[in-house]
C-alpha cells in the first residue's frame, strides 16, 4: 500500500502543476484579450483554433492519449479562455 500512496502523491503534484500551468495560460489569455480589444479583433479566432487543434491531436497521439479526451479537455480550456479574454471570469 505504500507504493499506492507514493503514486497518489505523484499524481497530486502533477495535478498541482496542471493547475499552475492553467493559471499561467489564463493570464496570457487575458493579455491576448486586451490586445485583441485594442486592435478591434474578434475574440474568437477560428483559424488559430483549427490549426492548434491539429497540433494537439498529433501531440496527444505521440503520448498515446485519447484524441477525443484531449479535444474535450482543450475545448473546455478554450471556452474558459474566451471568457477570460472577454473579462467574464467567475
Amino acid at each position: 500500500m505504500e507504493k499506492l500512496k507514493k503514486y497518489r502523491r505523484k499524481l497530486f503534484k502533477i495535478d498541482e502543476e496542471i493547475i499552475r500551468l492553467l493559471g499561467k495560460r489564463m493570464k496570457i489569455s487575458s493579455k491576448i484579450g486586451i490586445l485583441k480589444n485594442e486592435n478591434d479583433l474578434d475574440i474568437e479566432q477560428n483559424e488559430f483554433w483549427n490549426e492548434s487543434s491539429v497540433i494537439r491531436k498529433q501531440t496527444s497521439e505521440s503520448y498515446n492519449l485519447s484524441t477525443g479526451f484531449i479535444e474535450e479537455l482543450f475545448l473546455l480550456i478554450h471556452q474558459e479562455s474566451i471568457k477570460v479574454q472577454r473579462g467574464q471570469t467567475d
